[in-house]
């Protein structure tokens, strides 16, 4: 299987390449020596079964336009989209299988599915809390979004990202979402269930990105065989 890795010099691209049996070729504008055929943009890059995009926004929608042309399935871990490129996505997804998520860890998909369970069970305060390396740029990240989305299909809910100066109670419907950066933190992410008398506390730690990678080529291996259609993670784990 020959996999093309957009973003292929980034901190998730070398987390592949570590663990990949697949044959690779990469994309990226920056260069950095890597055991396989690195090109710095799409044009006469070879066909491949599969794309895994861990680049930028703008990146993404690049491979995407490479991906469409060729009718190449893709596999997107890139977070920080915006709402026109999300849009764009969901297009392509019209003509090509594209699965994308802010996390390929199986555990935190798993985690989702616990987190709408609870919030449609326990009519609770909810707070979602993610840690990242001092590196990160998008806040908050995708994994914290897709938990808060999870909340969302069980009640009715309001992200609120920012309470400092404000002067007003908690909303019941407020779901309160906490970005903090520092240091070498690979990810951990936390989502509370605060009642009367009593807390029920979700928490993910990642404590390698080889985690990620190994999903993002599982996810790979499976995408080539489904449908046109937007995937999740938790459509690969049912």
């Amino acid at each position: 299987m020959r996999l093309l890795l957009s973003g292929a010099c980034g901190r998730m691209g070398r987390a592949i390449a570590e663990v990949a049996q697949e044959e690779l070729v990469g994309v990226d504008t920056a260069y950095s020596p890597l055991p396989f055929p690195l090109f710095s943009g799409f044009e006469g890059v070879p066909i491949c079964d599969a794309l895994i995009d861990f680049s930028t926004p703008k990146g993404t929608e690049a491979a995407l336009k490479w991906a469409r042309e060729h009718g190449v399935p893709a596999v997107i871990g890139t977070t920080g989209h915006t709402e026109a490129q999300l849009l764009a996505i969901e297009r392509a997804a019209q003509t090509i299988p594209i699965l994308l998520s802010g996390n390929f860890s199986l555990a935190v998909a798993l985690m989702e599915e616990l987190v709408e369970r609870v919030a449609h069970v326990l009519d609770y305060d909810a707070e979602v809390i993610e840690t990242h390396h001092r590196n990160k740029r998008d806040a908050p990240s995708g994994t914290a979004l897709q938990l808060y989305a999870a909340i969302a299909r069980s009640r009715e809910s309001e992200a609120v990202y920012l309470r400092h100066g404000t002067n007003k109670l908690r909303e019941r419907q407020d779901v309160g979402i906490h970005s903090v950066r520092g240091g070498s933190v690979v990810g951990i992410h936390e989502v509370r269930f605060l009642g009367e008398g009593e807390m029920l506390t979700l928490t993910h730690t990642a404590e390698s990105r080889s985690i990620f990678a190994r999903g993002a080529l599982a996810a790979a291996h499976k995408i080539i065989s489904m449908p046109p259609a937007l995937y999740s993670l938790r459509d690969m784990i049912r």
